[in-house]
């Protein structure tokens, strides 16, 4: 039974420096656009719909100008319903001065950031607790 609840107590742990990474590196690299990238206007000109056995949900499409002059269009990775973004609505554009094709819509990955952090700061707290609790009873014998 020690060797279970051990096994548990790893997993949840294990998971929990898991989801806690993904939180972190996602958050340093969206710190790191912003610190590095180069900031300009965008404007929704399309929404992408996708469907599956969940629902329907929709991605923009944005269009923006290059420091350079250059004209971009790119497809958020994030889609919502109802849709986060209307045509014609501006938004604030972040990308890369060498690599304006990587460019994402500001604050768009701050919700799963939030998520990932969340989630695995409590899967770290039970995991230690539970880790905890085992300890101390194979100490006292409890």
């Amino acid at each position: 039974m020690l060797h279970k609840n051990l096994l548990v107590v790893a997993i949840i742990i294990l998971s929990g420096l898991a989801l806690s990474g993904i939180a972190g590196w996602l958050y340093f690299q969206q710190a790191n656009l912003e610190r590095n990238g180069l900031s300009t206007e965008g404007i929704v000109i399309g929404l992408v719909e996708s469907s599956d056995s969940e629902g329907t949900t929709y991605a923009p499409i944005v269009r923006f100008r290059t420091q350079g002059g250059r004209s971009f269009e790119f497809q958020s990775n994030h889609s919502s319903y109802p849709p986060a973004y209307e045509i014609g609505q501006k938004v604030t554009v972040l990308y890369p001065p060498e690599q304006p094709a990587q460019a994402v819509v500001k604050g768009e990955g701050n919700l799963l950031i939030i998520i990932f952090g969340l989630v695995g700061m409590g899967e770290l707290l039970i995991g230690t607790f539970l880790g905890l609790k085992n300890f101390s009873s194979r100490i006292y014998g409890e």
